[in-house]
């Protein structure tokens, strides 16, 4: 059963493009930038303005040492961004960009990351909430 399992994850992580995207090391760059985009333009992005704007984020990170970018930063987004819609993760239409199930699905796993943050830290809070109501009450007697 283990071995199943092992065998179906490493072939998504080979061929999923979200999880492709999730493992690639400029993956959060290319996702804040193009998320930004789609978001702003559900009916595609101008193929030519995603390359803008996902250079001008290669520039914005070219001397932050978890990314190598190289210096042709219009040339490497260009390259990114056919390479992603090669691999599924977005699909090109008219010149134009496109989401895809896989896309979203990775914003949707980032999401969910942020969530349990989130719900945990609310969980924190209410405890330390019952915590201080607890002792206000037992100092309430003790008076």
């Amino acid at each position: 059963m283990a071995r199943e399992t092992v065998s179906k994850f490493i072939s998504l992580r080979r061929n999923h493009p979200a999880w492709t995207l999730l493992a690639s090391p400029k993956g959060p760059l290319i996702l804040a930038s193009l998320k930004s985009l789609i978001e702003s333009s559900p009916s595609g992005v101008v193929f030519e303005e995603a390359v803008e704007r996902l250079a001008s984020v290669f520039a914005d990170y070219a001397n932050d040492s978890e990314f190598d970018l190289g210096d042709d930063h219009p040339l490497t987004a260009r390259r990114e961004i056919r390479q992603w819609i090669k691999r599924g993760l977005i699909v090109e239409r008219d010149g134009k960009i496109l989401a895809t199930d896989a896309f979203q699905r990775a914003l949707l796993f980032l999401s969910s990351l942020e969530d349990q943050t989130m719900t945990s830290t609310a969980s924190r809070l209410a405890t330390v909430q019952r915590a201080i109501e607890l002792l206000e009450t037992q100092l309430s007697r003790s008076q």
